[in-house]
């Protein structure tokens, strides 16, 4: 694993594993035994967000809400997008 995950994972149709909470995922090969970090996303999804394996093969990540700091105090940011990761 490239970085340390606690969110979501999604097992795609091939066979491997997506990972991802923060503003990167990773892929898992049970074929291979190996990690390998995805591109960038657009938000990173920590919170309550949810992904779906689509028909087509992609995931989509939605939701989620991300902290943010109001003075001396963190308070939750909504994240009111979603965005698509083609394996």
């Amino acid at each position: 694993m490239t970085n340390a995950h606690s969110g979501v994972a999604v097992l795609l149709q091939v066979g491997r594993v997506l990972v991802a909470d923060s503003d990167v995922g990773d892929v898992y090969s049970p074929a291979t035994g190996t990690w390998s970090a995805t591109g960038p996303m657009v938000y990173p999804y920590p919170y309550a967000s949810g992904a779906a394996l689509l028909p087509n093969g992609q995931v989509l990540f939605a939701g989620g809400r991300k902290v943010k700091y109001c003075g001396q105090y963190s308070c939750d940011e909504p994240i009111a997008d979603a965005e698509l990761y083609t394996p």
